[in-house]
């Protein structure tokens, strides 16, 4: 009767084994380890120990501010803490195996872990990598999907993406057939022949104008989002300036339909056939400057930037996702110099029910908080 590990409780045992030669031990080895059941179906989502869980997912690479990929212990403990606190339960590695400590660390805090692989190959170096893989992180209890490939846009559309994915699939079954394969697709799920056909769960990048077509397409298979939103913005910043490259925090559409925090999680929460959401990106990280180049060289994805100081949409996500605790945080600041006199647009991001707005103890308003749309 062990006690189940969980997001909230992830109680942990310790199995050793031990090699005897001759009556006397030769070799042992300790591994950590944890008790728990999950399914994905077709109509209710996720489940985590008979339990509906929604995921709440971020995407993230691997760097952080001052030390690049060359990341400590103790800083993968605090990335990983702060996406709890955010109210995340669920981490795709994007998209690349993860480090060892990395892995160990959600096992020890709860947090469920997309564990994926680059290569969308099956030549026999790329399913060697593949093997390596899974069998290094079969026992961690926070591991609860495969992922095989990012966006392979050349090839995940065809016939023969879909033979090499079939393939992949049954190199994970022979070694792991406790957890479902899924891969990063961001088209092409409703073509004649395609990846998704060969998956045990559809993964779908962006596309939510195709959300509920690709459901009717699959109607026995689970789904879930495996990357979305994308947004951009720049920390205690409020008015984009190009020339600076610097772009507001306010959460409005920057690329179009699928940008805004608010939006897409609305789009995942209201349909309960989706297993749930991977947000890109928990972090800003290095490279890919979008919608800037040069002298910019970080991302503004990120919830929080690269040192891990938390923006407008750590908020947005909190409110969200946060249940348990009362969450309320005021977009911009107040002390704005040069905007004296000046109207400025305030956003109350909340799970409350209601917000009052007052200045210098003068009420200036009260309204009802849209649980997607918050206040502003």
């Amino acid at each position: 009767s062990p006690q189940l590990w969980s997001i909230d409780t992830p109680k942990l045992y310790t199995v050793t084994t031990t090699v005897v030669s001759d009556g006397k031990p030769s070799d042992e080895i300790s591994t950590k380890c944890g008790f728990r059941t999950f399914a994905f179906t077709a109509d209710k989502g996720f489940f985590l120990n008979d339990r509906p869980l929604k995921l709440k997912g971020v995407c993230c690479h691997f760097d952080h501010a001052g030390v690049g990929v060359a990341v400590p212990d103790s800083l993968w403990e605090f990335r990983l803490r702060k996406l709890k606190e955010m109210g995340s339960n669920a981490f795709r590695c994007s998209h690349n195996p993860p480090p060892r400590e990395f892995l160990d660390c959600c096992d020890r805090i709860g947090i469920l872990v997309m564990d994926e692989e680059r290569h969308f190959n099956t030549s026999p170096e790329y399913i060697r990598q593949l093997e390596w893989m899974v069998r290094r992180d079969r026992n961690h209890p926070s591991v609860f999907l495969w992922s095989l490939f990012n966006e392979q846009n050349l090839v995940e559309t065809t016939e023969q993406g879909r033979e090499m994915a079939r393939r992949l699939v049954a190199v994970v079954k022979s070694l792991d057939v406790t957890r479902p394969v899924t891969a990063a697709q961001n088209h092409g799920q409703l073509d004649p022949a395609n990846a998704a056909q060969a998956l045990d769960v559809v993964g779908i990048n962006y596309q939510l104008k195709d959300f509920d077509r690709i459901r009717a397409a699959y109607p026995d298979k689970p789904i879930t989002s495996t990357e979305d939103t994308s947004q951009v913005m720049t920390r205690g910043e409020y008015v984009t300036d190009g020339a600076r490259h610097v772009v507001a925090s306010y959460d409005d559409r920057f690329w179009g339909d699928e940008s805004a925090h608010h939006e897409v999680w609305k789009e995942m929460a209201t349909r309960p056939w989706i297993a749930g959401d991977f947000v890109w990106t928990g972090f800003d990280y290095h490279g890919e400057p979008k919608p800037f180049y040069w002298p910019s060289v970080s991302s503004f994805f990120g919830c929080m930037d690269l040192c891990g100081f938390p923006k407008t949409a750590f908020y947005i996500h909190q409110a969200s996702w946060v249940t348990d605790t009362p969450v309320l945080q005021l977009v911009p600041h107040w002390n704005w110099p040069g905007k004296q006199g000046r109207p400025i647009r305030v956003m109350a991001v909340t799970n409350a029910d209601s917000v009052v707005l007052s200045l210098n103890g003068k009420p200036l308003g009260e309204k009802r908080v849209d649980p997607f749309e918050m206040v502003s």
